[in-house]
């Protein structure tokens, strides 16, 4: 694999990164409006409150935002900067070093576009109150680059090392996109028990990241708890909040707290 890719003709980059990305998003999405359904049927829904007025028709243009930012970066970081390394550890330096090297990076960044500042860059997302799988890469042109930023930038510094897995960045992004998109669902699948504070150190319930969005200030992690934790922005009542969901009580408004 890492051979191939190392060699791979400019149209094979292209077409492979135009057809990739975008197929590997619609997948994504599917399974989240699926669960969403699922969730719905089951009464395991975050939010029992509406989508706001063209609030999916929104998240669509923002997604659309972010392919047209990151897919041609992507392309060039393949054709130019990524140099790939045949052999496992390569494959798990690559997955582990791109996974929280992000988390780390993330926290910083989203908990900046927070600030008075720089909020307007941001707010695109933060249309989605009750969120939504389209609303997992929906974001703004300045907000994409700093995704982009974000997960490519390990991938260059890697290919320059020696330490760039072609499976490994291959898996990344499956698991980065699937938990991401399915994780702004309006559902929570993760049974009581591991909503712990220990389990959210490696991966939160999707309620977790459903409080931001309701809230706005706190739970700027990605994916896991541990950032909010260092950072002392984690909401005190969120596994009160993850319990009661479980229970089929969803939250009947954005504001509502569980004490």
């Amino acid at each position: 694999m890492a051979a191939w890719m190392n060699h791979a003709s400019l149209g094979t980059i292209v077409l492979g990164v135009v057809l990739a990305i975008p197929a590997l998003t619609s997948f994504c999405v599917a399974i989240g409006f699926a669960q969403e359904s699922i969730a719905k049927k089951r009464n395991r829904l975050i939010f029992d409150v509406p989508l706001g007025k063209g609030q999916l028709r929104h998240e669509m243009i923002g997604t659309l935002t972010f392919h047209l930012i990151f897919v041609p970066c992507a392309a060039v970081v393949w054709w130019k900067l990524a140099r790939f390394t045949s052999g496992w550890r390569a494959d798990v330096a690559t997955f582990l070093v791109c996974l929280y090297s992000f988390q780390i990076y993330y926290y910083g960044f989203h908990r900046a576009m927070h600030t008075d500042a720089l909020y307007r860059f941001h707010k695109w997302h933060h249309r989605s109150h009750v969120m939504t799988p389209l609303a997992g890469l929906s974001m703004g042109p300045v907000e994409a680059l700093g995704w982009t930023l974000g997960i490519l930038g390990p991938v260059v510094i890697l290919g320059q090392v020696g330490w760039l897995g072609a499976w490994g960045l291959l898996a990344l992004l499956a698991f980065h996109w699937y938990g991401n998109i399915t994780g702004h669902a309006n559902a929570d699948f993760i049974p009581r028990p591991f909503g712990t504070k220990l389990v959210s150190t490696f991966a939160n319930p999707v309620t977790y990241h459903a409080l931001h969005h309701a809230r706005f200030q706190g739970h700027y992690g990605f994916g896991a708890a541990y950032m909010d934790r260092l950072g002392r922005t984690e909401f005190s009542d969120w596994q009160k909040v993850h319990a009661r969901v479980m229970t089929g009580r969803p939250l009947r408004t954005m504001g509502e707290t569980v004490e």
